[in-house]
């Protein structure tokens, strides 16, 4: 039987790789965008836009420098998911300058992200403690954890089943294959939709076209190669039908900036309008924990941006920590809780507890000194 762990990533585990945390981003965004455009462009309208808007609804009288990042992309967000703009909606991938935040985004983090011959050895050594049966939910955009997995010839895949057979009700499971599960469950850098594309491939063959769409990803798939995320027997409503993977995400972030925005879901308040797209990695997730012998979480402090995320866990570690703790599941007890993050001083310690308030910290253990290669093996040690 397989040990089937949880383990939950956040972006304190790429932190130690020298990727930036989420407050990082916007100053990088900005000075990127006005290097590029000066200052009239559409992002710094609609900066200025959203300006405004507390100003007259709070009173607040903001600078570019005093923004809150994640609070100005739900601005947007709402107003996308909404289609407050109607006919000047632009994009299905969101309007202006949502698509170009989320090539900057994409962009930084791929350029500070090492190759896969640079991954350092403390991310080899995670990759190599983990399991087939493991689920790795990472809220990362970064492929930080895929190159360490592939570098030590660890099978994985980016989707919850494979499925022998599809019913009309319910599906058959094929677990013949043994791989680590890795859920992006904000989507990935080198993520793309083909939704949009396929659409217009249907248009122009009912128009007799002789010639193909436009798209820097889908037109011509030998040069960024995309593959399709899933693999095997499919619904056919499965959200992540078109959802592809590029292979030459290098060579698509050589550009000053991006041809195409990749599918992420933006570091906003409001990030869950999009969730559905990702919706087969949520289902279930409340009602697990009960049967797993691990449960791990590495530089998640759940953010208020993510606060829907406190619920999901929750929910998880409470089914860890209350069903069948003192039983054994196949000839083990579980091990402690264990949640790595970067803290000094009780303040800030403390601060972290109180976001984990409903873990039972009798059956948990805190580690405070960050990603290392001894948290590593900690945090994979069986304490119980």
């Amino acid at each position: 039987m397989k040990r089937n762990r949880i383990i939950v990533l956040g972006a304190g585990f790429s932190r130690p790789a020298g990727l930036p945390l989420g407050n990082e981003l916007f100053p990088e965004i900005y000075k990127r965008i006005e290097d590029q455009n000066s200052t009239d462009n559409i992002f710094q309208a609609e900066l200025e836009r959203y300006i405004n808007y507390r100003k007259i609804c709070d009173n607040v009288s903001l600078q570019i420098e005093d923004i809150d990042f994640e609070d100005f992309l739900s601005f947007l967000d709402i107003e996308f998911a909404l289609g407050l703009k109607g006919s000047e909606t632009w994009s299905e991938d969101g309007n202006k300058a949502q698509v170009l935040a989320k090539k900057m985004i994409g962009k930084i983090i791929h350029e500070k992200t090492p190759s896969k011959e640079n991954i350092p050895d403390l991310y080899l050594k995670f990759a190599d403690n983990l399991m087939p049966g493991d689920f790795v939910i990472t809220f990362n955009y970064d492929v930080l954890l895929e190159r360490a997995l592939e570098a030590v010839g660890k099978s994985y895949r980016l989707f919850p089943h494979r499925y022998k057979e599809i019913g009309r009700h319910s599906n058959i499971v094929d677990s013949s294959k043994d791989e680590v599960v890795v859920l992006k469950m904000h989507g990935s850098l080198d993520w793309f939709s083909r939704a949009t594309y396929s659409k217009l491939e249907e248009e122009f063959e009912e128009k007799s076209h002789n010639f193909k769409p436009r798209d820097p990803i889908f037109e011509d798939p030998e040069v960024f190669r995309p593959e399709k995320i899933l693999s095997g027997v499919r619904s056919d409503d499965d959200p992540l039908r078109n959802m592809y993977r590029i292979r030459e995400v290098d060579l698509f972030y050589s550009t000053s900036e991006p041809s195409s925005a990749p599918w992420i879901l933006s570091p906003s308040y409001a990030k869950i309008l999009y969730a559905d797209t990702f919706r087969d990695f949520w289902y279930g997730l409340g009602q697990t924990g009960g049967w797993n012998l691990g449960l791990g979480i590495i530089g998640f402090s759940i953010p208020e941006h993510d606060e829907y995320i406190r619920q999901v866990l929750y929910s998880m570690i409470r089914n860890y920590q209350e069903s069948w703790w003192d039983d054994e599941i196949a000839g083990m007890k579980k091990s402690n809780v264990k949640i790595v993050d970067k803290r000094a001083g009780e303040e800030a310690k403390n601060r972290l507890r109180n976001r984990y308030n409903f873990v039972d910290w009798g059956k948990a253990e805190l580690f405070f000194d960050g990603l290392s290669p001894e948290t590593v093996d900690r945090f994979f040690e069986h304490t119980r």
